[in-house]
């Protein structure tokens, strides 16, 4: 199991090498989401941080120089949305993980002797491993 993490992790880094730009066009309700969002997310970071809900990036960045406090500029907007699409791929991914992780290992319980090598061969155990 460590090594099938190991080369996931592996993966992982390569597909973070390579970066895309992309635009998007968001309807008037969409961009009023987005805006409800960005307020909802500013406002947990003043919580998290202890200060007034409405507080500013350089109150928040005066208790956590990392904090982010995202305005409507339309850079600020562009992170944000960067943000929330870096988080839907991270979720997205972490699921096809846990589903190809539950899929080999199922594969080594009930798979043809065949299949059973191979699956264990794939993340660099002897033939005939086991599976919990």
């Amino acid at each position: 199991m460590k090594k099938f993490a190991i080369v996931l992790a592996l993966l992982s880094l390569a597909l973070s090498a390579s970066a895309a730009d992309y635009t998007i066009t968001l309807s008037a309700g969409e961009e009023a989401v987005l805006n409800k969002v960005r307020l909802h997310l500013n406002r947990q970071t003043c919580d998290r941080l202890v200060l007034a809900p409405g507080c500013t990036q350089e109150e928040a960045a005066a208790v956590d120089a990392s904090a982010v406090i995202y305005g409507t500029s339309a850079a600020q907007v562009s992170a944000l949305i960067k943000k929330l699409a870096v988080d839907a791929v991270q979720t997205l991914k972490a699921q096809r993980d846990a589903s190809a992780e539950a899929d080999l290992w199922n594969t080594i319980r009930n798979g043809t002797p065949t299949q059973k090598d191979a699956a264990c061969a794939a993340v660099g155990l002897p033939a005939g491993c086991y599976a919990p």
